[in-house]
């Protein structure tokens, strides 16, 4: 995939475009930046720990993934999930919490989630 069929594909997403484009010439990094406001948001740590990096994002931008210290595990690296509804949680929490996960587990890097990112 070149970089402006990669834009295409940004725009789709964006919603600016809603159905294929006619248009095989457009340059579609411009468009997106024409009609797209980026911003970014501060995803935290866990429990007050010292950095959090993000390694995967779903298709709305509404589930990122990725490694951040835990505060309450002197700062070791644990994978988490990000919503804006609930903030930061440890995956490892959330999978043990319901059961799908031994307690001896240790989660420590989530690198990419699905299109829908909707499930855990």
């Amino acid at each position: 995939m070149d970089d402006n069929q990669l834009w295409k594909e940004y725009a789709r997403r964006a919603r600016i475009l809603l159905k294929e484009d006619s248009f095989p010439g457009r340059n579609y990094k411009a468009l997106v930046r024409e009609h797209c406001t980026f911003s970014f948001t501060e995803l935290g740590t866990l429990n007050g720990g010292s950095e959090s990096i993000a390694l995967g994002i779903n298709s709305d931008g509404s589930v990122i993934v990725g490694h951040a210290s835990n505060g309450d595990a002197q700062n070791q690296r644990r994978a988490f999930r990000w919503t804006a509804e609930k903030g930061m949680e440890s995956v490892e929490k959330v999978l043990t919490n319901k059961g799908f996960l031994p307690l001896q587990w240790k989660l420590i890097k989530v690198n990419t989630i699905r299109l829908v990112g909707r499930c855990l």
